[in-house]
């Protein structure tokens, strides 16, 4: 069937931003990594949460080839498939988070319906399929 892993993203001070993941590997292991970036000053990020926004993304890794003009190359056939996202929630704050919906949701955005499909159920659930070729439903 795949992993189940949960994420949170928070920033733990202005500036810096941590990504926990945790959950089980292909082997059954449990598995806890925390990640902790600092952020350029100009992006606004603090710990009230109100001059930020962040991005929910799922996407098929591709390889960079310096001076080709492009990092995408969307016909390699690589895929990504039964991805859901479920129980999104947002805030500003630990303990204020609620449900991902339409109010805290600012555009949505993805590529072309023959590289994505998307089964939106709401804000806070949807499934995803991904591939970097032509993809039938």
């Amino acid at each position: 069937m795949g992993q189940t892993v949960f994420m949170k993203f928070y920033v733990s001070a202005s500036n810096q931003v941590t990504l926990n993941v945790e959950g089980y590997k292909k082997d059954n292991s449990f598995l806890s990594a925390t990640a902790v970036y600092g952020v350029d000053p100009s992006k606004g990020f603090t710990v009230g949460g109100s001059t930020m926004s962040v991005k929910r993304i799922t996407s098929v890794a591709q390889d960079f080839t310096p001076g080709a003009g492009t990092s995408e190359n969307l016909t390699t056939g690589s895929s990504l498939y039964n991805v859901v996202w479920s129980n999104v929630k947002v805030g500003v704050a630990s303990g204020s988070e609620q449900l991902q919906n339409a109010s805290t949701t600012s555009t949505s955005c993805g590529y072309k319906t023959s590289n994505v499909l998307v089964d939106f159920t709401s804000y806070s659930q949807e499934s995803i399929k991904v591939k970097a070729g032509t993809l039938t439903p």
